[in-house]
């Protein structure tokens, strides 16, 4: 499908000219369609259309690095006390998975969101609104692995950033698509909802199988070091 989004007025500085960070922080401090359509000029997500997968898996990179080092004492502990393996493979299965299911992830919230908004008359692309999803997903990302860390707050600071993630696929959809806010709404709404579903389930499978497996691992390679 044609881009056919006019992306941004004269005065707007050319996605493609902003590093990526600076396109991360404009997708997360000015959450606007107007600004979302500027980011999407065709310079910007047409000259590697790699990208967006390319930063949503580093975020989760930098992600379980910060987690790992924060909570691998904690695991250690648990560990050498005979605790609950499968409990300690999840904690190290959990980072992981996020790594791997970063892309897939993506796929499915921005591929659904679109297929459901070209159905509603939307105008835009799948290429175009996955660029913003990633843009504003992986800084999301690392920000929701550095609160999480935080004894008691760390739940509620994540949820209340996966509602603001939410709030941005909405605006990217309207922005990408031309189209009512009703529209974008529900578009979005499924886009999220089969996210979560499909990652989710397939993430506790995973966990449920291999958790007690790489626990046992872990204890074997604490083992080791120990006199």
């Amino acid at each position: 499908m044609t881009d056919p989004i006019d992306p941004s007025p004269p005065s707007a500085v050319p996605a493609q000219s902003l590093s990526t960070l600076q396109v991360w922080i404009t997708a997360i401090t000015k959450p606007s369609v107007i600004a979302y359509r500027n980011l999407m000029s065709p310079s910007a997500h047409k000259s590697n259309p790699y990208l967006p997968y390319l930063w949503v898996v580093i975020a989760a990179m930098i992600t379980y690095g910060i987690t790992s080092c924060v909570t691998s004492s904690q695991i250690t502990s648990q560990a050498r006390d005979g605790g609950d393996l499968a409990s300690v493979g999840g904690a190290i299965l959990s980072g992981q998975l996020a790594v791997i299911f970063a892309i897939p992830s993506l796929i499915l919230t921005a591929g659904v969101a679109q297929e459901m908004a070209q159905n509603w008359g939307g105008k835009g692309s799948y290429r175009q609104l996955v660029y913003l999803v990633a843009a504003f997903s992986a800084p999301l990302t690392i920000i929701a692995g550095v609160v999480g860390v935080i004894p008691w707050l760390g739940p509620i600071l994540r949820a209340g950033i996966l509602l603001y993630g939410f709030i941005l696929t909405l605006i990217a959809v309207k922005a990408v698509n031309d189209f009512g806010w009703v529209e974008a709404f529900i578009s979005s709404l499924a886009g999220n909802v089969i996210n979560i579903l499909l990652i989710g389930c397939a993430t506790i499978v995973v966990l449920i199988i291999l958790g007690p497996a790489v626990g046992n691992s872990f204890i074997d390679i604490i083992s080791t070091f120990e006199p």
